[in-house]
């Protein structure tokens, strides 16, 4: 895994390969905000104006750093509630580590990968699975506790964007259709990196 990582590390042409990278695993904990609107087809009954949701996270990292840079592949589940039962996502992250400290780093980062999300409509009874690709940011600071042990702290965004329609028939029998958006996620985490 770890010559997989730094091989995406390399290719991506932003620093040479010294022999100093370390594999890094990260488990990550926080808490968020993410905005969603529903409407039915004549956008009359649920309307356009945008709710919000709380959400807890657990996330796990695996990846590889060197002085300047650090890529993880990702994964992370949301504790949502209200509409939807549950959420989840898998991505890359690649952060630039800019030292402040022997032992402190200032990071800002790029995100990517694919959100899964399953909505609970008790309305109309039935449930859909939605996966949506997802772009963002991520800044924080990082901290070296010891040698093969980091602290991490920080804040992510993550922008969605994505409509999804599902159709249905009413209690008439008529053909219905009702759309979800998922529009953007923040939260702020932290995370216990290990680093081998």
């Amino acid at each position: 895994m770890k010559k997989v990582l730094l091989a995406l590390l390399i290719s991506t042409g932003l620093f040479a390969y010294d022999g100093t990278a370390k594999s890094l695993v990260a488990i990550e904990t926080g808490y968020g905000q993410f905005d969603y609107s529903a409407a039915n087809e004549d956008n009359v009954n649920m309307g356009r104006t945008s709710s919000s949701e709380d959400f807890g996270i657990l996330g796990l990292k695996i990846g590889a750093e060197t002085e300047e840079f650090r890529l993880f592949l990702d994964a992370h589940y949301y504790q949502v509630g209200g509409a939807f039962d549950y959420a989840n996502s898998v991505g890359l992250s690649l952060d630039y580590l800019m030292p402040i400290t022997r032992d402190l780093n200032f990071f800002v980062g790029l995100n990517g990968g694919l959100m899964n999300l399953k909505v609970v409509d008790n309305e109309i009874g039935v449930s859909y699975v939605y996966s949506d690709p997802y772009f963002g940011g991520d800044i924080g600071f990082n901290y070296d506790i010891y040698k093969s042990l980091g602290l991490e702290i920080g804040f992510r965004y993550i922008n969605v964007n994505a409509d999804n329609t599902q159709y249905y028939k009413d209690a008439d029998g008529k053909n219905q259709s009702r759309t979800y958006t998922v529009e953007q996620m923040m939260n702020i985490y932290t995370s216990l990196v290990f680093k081998f």
